[in-house]
């Protein structure tokens, strides 16, 4: 089979138009619902203060700088 005069030319045209249209389709950005959300800082003023031995506590974090907590606060089971 002969091919026809110019079909060279238009086989290389498509083909290149195929793979730029198959490369933007593999790099372009995808949807956001994979992303992760942004941390919010979680608010422990919320949290109810206690103790665990002399230590202040409050949300599973120490406070008090190592000062010793007074007998009233209650403590942690």
């Amino acid at each position: 089979m002969i091919a026809a005069p110019g079909s060279h030319t238009r086989t290389t045209g498509m083909t290149a138009a195929a793979v730029a249209a198959l490369l933007l389709a593999v790099l372009a950005p995808g949807p956001a619902g994979g992303a992760t959300p942004p941390a919010v800082p979680y608010d422990s003023s919320f949290a109810p203060l206690t103790r665990i031995g002399d230590q202040l506590t409050r949300a599973d974090q120490l406070t008090g700088h190592g000062a010793p907590a007074p007998f009233w606060i209650p403590e942690q089971p």
